[in-house]
């Protein structure tokens, strides 16, 4: 099951991308067809490199709209350590912003306390796909009445 769902996001967010990148849709896009996009951002960043790659490739961007995605997917767990990382980035902002503006493979004092956040999240065994696998199947309507209304 849990396969499946991320087979799932990953198709729609393609389909998402490819109708952006066609000309045929705009990214003025319903708030089910974003929340697709972020998880499938969310999922692939803190699979990749944790809670500190995420953090640190949005570049501050879209913090806000992540944080609702996980709340409406009901992915409690995930968001309690999303919280949990941003918290510490805001805990000192010019620590957070040194973080941001370094190289990532920098030595960086941030970088490590997400990580430990990060390895937290995952030995609760909890994965994200598997908690927001019922949201991926519903938006699936949602995204597919966006993609079936193109603006040609």
């Amino acid at each position: 099951m849990q396969e499946n769902c991320d087979i799932l996001l990953s198709e729609l967010n393609d389909q998402i991308r490819n109708a952006i990148k066609s000309g045929t849709h705009t990214t003025d896009y319903p708030q089910a067809v974003q929340f697709v996009l972020l998880a499938d951002l969310f999922n692939y960043h803190v699979v990749q490199g944790g809670f500190a790659q995420l953090i640190y490739n949005l570049q501050g961007a879209y913090l806000a709209e992540i944080e609702a995605m996980l709340l409406a997917a009901d992915a409690t767990t995930a968001h309690l350590y999303y919280v949990q990382s941003i918290e510490k980035c805001l805990e000192e902002d010019a620590h957070y912003q040194q973080f941001l503006e370094s190289p990532y493979t920098d030595e960086h004092t941030l970088k490590n306390e997400l990580h430990v956040i990060s390895i937290a999240y995952f030995k609760t065994g909890k994965s994200f796909i598997a908690e927001i696998c019922p949201f991926i199947s519903s938006s699936a309507a949602a995204v597919n009445g966006w993609l079936a209304n193109d603006i040609n």
